[in-house]
């Protein structure tokens, strides 16, 4: 992590600290927008962060909206934090000005990694859709169509595909695009996953069974350890792609999506497995960040379908093909 990357993180650090107590991430989950988290942002400047400075930005890299994402995650905050910066670069580019507020944002093409839903749609007058072309990518503006949620209980609205052009982004700017919401999306289970592996190495020292702390015994002791492998593993790749050039952060971002997903089922289940019975409960916070990360795996892109990418940078073809071409070698 670069230097200004570590600055940034340290103060989203204690921004996430003060303003986004488990009581915010809960009460997003019974629908309440985190108006206070989100004046907060505001006001520190990170939400126009990859903005240049002309607009009001900090002319910030991704690497560096990587770390106040994976901030972001240590803490479970609510609300489309990422869609946000994301999106009002996006509308930069486009030689646009953003909209006051949220911008919910979601992918829509034949390469688009599911059906048009937009995390917190609902909070904003209108979401943003990136939508594939043949020319590169179409920047247009959307209504909320049906509300619903996802595995972590947070707000993940259905958007509609009707909606007036606002403008035609030119060559590989949709891959670029999906490439760049699926690493900071990356950045931000990685904080969870953070999270998670400094609770359980205090829980293993606080909990105690037969007389002595559980941490002293080998079979935590391995969760543990495996635990810290698989998040070390998933930060090295998730890191690269987030300093990688433009033309290298494409097929790194298959690799880093691909990697993370084993990591976060490991981590959920070694997590939980250090913890019994408690980490379930609505009471500790240890679920709060282990449902972010089953829910958060799938956004802008499952597994799956950046397996499916890795395959077809690797063979040639999607990943259905690869047996048979193993079968004709």
């Amino acid at each position: 992590m670069s230097e200004a990357s570590a600055l940034f993180q340290d103060v989203a650090e204690r921004l996430f600290a003060d303003a986004c107590p488990l009581e915010v991430t809960a009460a997003a989950e019974a629908g309440e927008f985190p108006q206070d988290l989100w004046g907060a942002l505001e006001d520190a400047g990170f939400l126009s962060m990859l903005l240049p400075e002309s607009d009001g930005g900090a002319e910030a890299s991704l690497a560096d909206a990587g770390a106040i994402l994976r901030a972001a995650g240590r803490h479970a905050a609510p609300g489309p934090i990422l869609e946000t910066i994301l999106g009002r670069r996006l509308l930069a580019d486009a030689g646009l000005a953003a909209p006051a507020g949220p911008l919910p944002i979601a992918f829509l093409g034949d390469g688009a990694p599911g059906p048009a839903r937009a995390r917190w749609g609902r909070a904003a007058d209108l979401c943003l859709i990136v939508e594939q072309t043949s020319a590169g990518a179409a920047l247009r503006f959307a209504e909320v169509a049906c509300e619903g949620s996802d595995a972590s209980f947070e707000p993940m609205d259905v958007i509609t595909t009707a909606g007036a052009t606002v403008a035609v982004a030119a060559g590989p700017a949709y891959e670029q695009a999906l490439a760049s919401a699926a690493l900071l999306k990356s950045a931000q289970m990685l904080g969870a996953m953070d999270w998670c592996v400094e609770r359980c190495l205090a829980f293993a020292g606080e909990r105690e069974q037969f007389g002595k702390a559980i941490g002293g015994f080998q079979a935590i002791q391995h969760h543990l350890v495996v635990l810290a492998e698989e998040s070390v593993a998933a930060a090295a790749i998730v890191g690269a792609a987030l300093s990688a050039a433009d033309d290298e952060r494409l097929s790194l971002t298959a690799v880093a999506r691909s990697r993370l997903g084993d990591a976060v089922d490991t981590a959920r289940w070694f997590a939980h497995q250090t913890h019994g019975a408690i980490g379930f409960t609505r009471e500790y916070p240890l679920n709060y960040r282990t449902r972010r990360l089953i829910a958060w795996r799938d956004d802008f892109g499952s597994t799956v379908f950046w397996r499916d990418r890795l395959a077809a940078q690797l063979i040639g073809a999607p990943a259905q093909d690869l047996w048979a071409r193993m079968v004709q070698a």
